[in-house]
């Protein structure tokens, strides 16, 4: 985490980790190393093991400074996937 002054005006970037996670089954579902600045905006991309209802969080992990990590869980409902042979079959025949 550091700050820069630009004429007069301090931006605070923090230096840290975005983590989902499911703590029911202790899995760790993606991360992703990010900086922050004003705004950020990042897309991750997770899979979850089984169908049905998961609760999972996702997390702003500092790398540097105590007191500033946050945690917001969400729940989702995840439907019945396909196989991939299934979906190479599926191509085949169109």
């Amino acid at each position: 985490m550091f700050l820069r002054s630009d004429s007069n005006f301090f931006l605070f970037f923090l230096i840290g980790w975005l983590v989902i996670g499911e703590e029911s089954t202790k899995s760790l579902l993606a991360i992703k190393r990010v900086t922050i600045g004003r705004k950020l905006t990042v897309k991750l991309e997770y899979i979850v093991p089984t169908p049905g209802k998961h609760t999972l969080s996702l997390s702003l992990m500092s790398d540097s400074y105590v007191g500033v990590d946050q945690e917001q869980k969400f729940v989702v409902d995840a439907a019945e996937g396909m196989e991939e042979d299934e979906e190479e079959e599926e191509e085949d025949e169109e």
